[in-house]
């Protein structure tokens, strides 16, 4: 998994083999480990950076996580830290996993996620009462605090 910093380099060794309906995700395939990759934009944002990731890898968090985390290249915990900033990962489940886990990752892959992580409120509103919504909101913040705190 990358970001930016070093994306545009290693798509120099990769070969394009398909986009998507819409044009704004791309499939991408490596000669030299006969691995796919995709290149998506996980946020919301128009300017946000697109990630380049290995389509082989875990979907479900912890395992995704572990997987991450254990890797020796920088470049796979900074992608970490953005693909988990997007909408598609819940914030309290993402606190829990570090939680449970942070202990056995080493602090400077954590440190390195942390730089990259910023999380969506993705809460949908839509139909809830406001003490719903205040709820929602607060174990949105108390999840962020935890994993501020776990990652210092």
């Amino acid at each position: 998994m990358t970001i930016p910093v070093v994306k545009e380099r290693f798509k120099k060794e990769l070969t394009e083999v398909r986009t998507d309906e819409s044009g704004w995700i791309k499939y991408y395939y490596d000669k030299a480990t006969e691995k796919e990759w995709v290149e998506y934009y996980p946020y919301q944002e128009d300017r946000a950076p697109s990630i380049l990731k290995r389509t082989d890898l875990p979907t479900e968090l912890e395992s995704l996580m572990n997987t991450c985390f254990s890797s020796d290249e920088v470049e796979d915990w900074r992608g970490l830290g953005a693909e988990l900033s997007s909408k598609e990962y819940g914030i309290s489940k993402i606190a829990k996993v570090l939680k449970a886990n942070a202990q056995k990752w080493s602090g400077e892959a954590l440190s390195e996620f942390k730089k990259s992580f910023r999380p969506i409120d993705n809460r949908n509103i839509i139909g809830m009462k406001m003490d719903e919504v205040e709820k929602s909101y607060r174990e949105f913040v108390d999840s962020k605090k935890e994993i501020d705190n776990i990652i210092k």
